[in-house]
């Protein structure tokens, strides 16, 4: 019974740290994807995503990260360029060793000002080549006085 418990123990802590492990790498991808969207650099945030990747949002569909890179090229050639990302993620969740599910908020405030524009995600993280990288993402629109960052 003693050693059950003990690697019980052993499991759940080893689970703790591999989560607080991903956590502050998740952190960290985020903190240079907001880098990669402050600068409105479309190649560099479709390197964030695995080369078979879909994205989603309320302007389409891109799949693959040239389509990713154009998508967001064509965003930021229609008034998303200098805008300011806001994320907040709610939750992270390890699916396999090397897979996450993970949701959370966004809010962009555009160069031009007015009214902010904020919505809700969900991405499926894949480990490729050692990294990190968004295999599936979705987002849609939701009122901004309905999330709190």
């Amino acid at each position: 019974m003693k050693s059950f418990l003990a690697a019980v123990a052993l499991t759940l802590a080893f689970s703790v740290n591999a989560l607080a492990d991903t956590k502050g790498e998740v952190d960290a991808m985020l903190a240079a994807y907001h880098v990669a969207w402050s600068r409105s650099d479309a190649a560099t945030l479709s390197k964030f995503f695995t080369r078979d990747a879909e994205m989603v949002d309320p302007s389409g569909t891109a799949e693959g990260t040239a389509e990713i890179a154009s998508h967001f090229g064509t965003a930021f050639a229609h008034g998303m360029a200098n805008s300011t990302l806001e994320t907040r993620v709610e939750r992270v969740v390890p699916v396999r060793r090397d897979v996450l599910y993970g949701r959370g908020l966004w809010r962009i405030t555009l160069a031009s000002g007015g009214t902010p524009i904020c919505g809700r995600f969900v991405a499926v993280l894949r480990r490729d080549a050692g990294q990190l990288r968004i295999a599936d993402y979705n987002e849609f629109v939701v009122s901004c006085g309905k999330i709190a960052f």
